[in-house]
């Protein structure tokens, strides 16, 4: 009987832990039109990554995958200033992602910039929806 035990406390503690390796993920997406660029610059607020300007031709995808962290002493923030048009005059500085007060898994995050704005969506099943215009210099 303890044998039986100390198996399902393993085979529990196996799948819990795999479940908990699973990442979040933003998705920064390209759908303004054929021969048009969105410059993106993402950053969060506890550790410097890749927050140098890029850019994403007609069709591309940017995907950051993380953990939120284990302990920290304020919560993740993920940042992106997303561009596009003559001059990149169209603009947004969109919060994608916060971290709620405890740590979560797999969650999706995705952004859809397309030239009547920007469209959102944060489940896999479901598609996306209009939720910001466009700001311009």
């Amino acid at each position: 009987m303890n044998h039986l035990i100390v198996f399902m406390l393993v085979i529990a503690m196996y799948f819990g832990l795999n479940e908990a390796s699973l990442k979040n993920r933003i998705e920064i997406h390209n759908q303004l039109a054929l021969g048009h660029r969105l410059q993106y610059q993402c950053r969060n607020n506890i550790n410097p990554f890749d927050d140098k300007v890029q850019y994403l031709n007609f069709n591309d995808t940017k995907v950051i995958e993380f953990h939120d962290p284990f302990y920290s002493d304020k919560r993740l923030q993920w940042n992106c200033i997303l561009k596009h048009g003559p001059n990149m005059m169209y603009y947004y500085d969109i919060r994608v992602y916060r971290a709620a007060a405890y740590r979560r898994f797999n969650l999706l995050r995705s952004w859809t910039a397309k030239s009547d704005g920007i469209y959102y969506r944060e489940s896999y099943k479901k598609p996306s929806g209009h939720v910001l215009h466009w700001m311009k210099k």
